[in-house]
């Protein structure tokens, strides 16, 4: 009856929890208050409910310690719950303390959120869009600058200079585990210059004409009012004109190049004698006309 009555005199009681969610695997501490005297050699040991709360199979968490709190370890193989409780237990005598008020959630790590496109170009001075993942399972989504700062929303990538930025969002559970993170990359490039090409073109009414051209990278062609053409256009031999090309190189287009088609009239024929007459074994003179440039045929 005496070591009936003196098992009774201790006492443990499990104090409240500092948490009320973890990470697995987590560290925990334990504070508890103990009653009576405990026999030499004992230590104390924390176990770990099942994810209802119940202690029918409990986890026994190391280290074991001799004062409160005992800081111990969940492993990384302990089942996802939101109805954990911890208690404290003796050795020399065995006493079970009474479970933690604190209730918490122990939670695995989740997968990295899912990113459509991990990589985006934009033309200086565009118009850039918000950065976009999904979350899942009601996780929300944390996004982090280059330097792995982390940011309050998602990023809209600024265009106004030309160069690389990196940026990675992860996705947080309710207790605050993070999941790896997927790395987003923006390239921001400068147009090239205008194509070069020559202007005016100076074409004589009713000559033979060709395709205009220009010398550049993936050239657009365009009418003097910006429509896009099919291709490089073919100017008109008998009115004047204006067109505009540009180039693009990694998607961004140039300033265009404007070109002038200048038609010149063709000149009135020049002014001669239609008709000469001779007589048999007259020296005849070079036929003559006025005009400018001649050409005789």
């Amino acid at each position: 009856m005496s070591w009936i009555s003196e098992s009774k005199a201790q006492t443990i009681a499990t104090g409240p929890l500092a948490v009320s969610g973890l990470c697995l695997p987590a560290s925990l501490s334990v504070p508890f208050d103990k009653t009576g005297t405990f026999g030499a050699g004992n230590a104390f040991t924390v176990e770990l409910s099942g994810p209802s709360g119940s202690f029918a199979t409990p986890r026994v968490l190391s280290p074991v310690g001799t004062a409160s709190p005992l800081v111990v370890t969940i492993p990384a193989d302990v089942a996802t719950g939101t109805g954990y409780q911890v208690r404290v237990v003796s050795s020399n005598p065995k006493v079970v303390g009474t479970p933690s008020a604190t209730v918490f959630t122990l939670q695995q790590a989740p997968a990295a959120p899912t990113v459509t496109t991990t990589a985006y170009a934009y033309c200086t001075g565009a118009t850039a869009a918000p950065l976009n993942a999904t979350a899942s399972g009601g996780n929300t989504l944390q996004w982090y600058n280059a330097g792995g700062s982390p940011l309050a929303s998602a990023p809209v990538p600024p265009t106004t200079t030309a160069g690389t930025q990196n940026y990675s969002v992860a996705q947080v559970t309710s207790a605050g585990c993070t999941s790896p993170k997927v790395t987003i990359t923006v390239q921001v490039d400068a147009p090239p210059t205008a194509p070069t090409a020559i202007s005016p073109v100076q074409l004589c009414e009713g000559a033979a004409v060709a395709p205009l051209t220009a010398t550049g990278s993936n050239l657009k062609w365009y009418d003097a009012s910006d429509n896009p053409l099919p291709g490089a256009p073919t100017p008109s031999n008998t009115t004047s004109s204006v067109f505009k090309v540009s180039q693009s190189q990694n998607g961004c287009e140039s300033p265009k190049k404007t070109i002038n088609i200048n038609i010149i009239p063709r000149p009135a024929p020049p002014g001669i004698t239609p008709n000469y007459t001779y007589c048999f074994g007259q020296t005849i003179p070079p036929l003559t006309a006025t005009g400018s440039g001649l050409k005789w045929y």
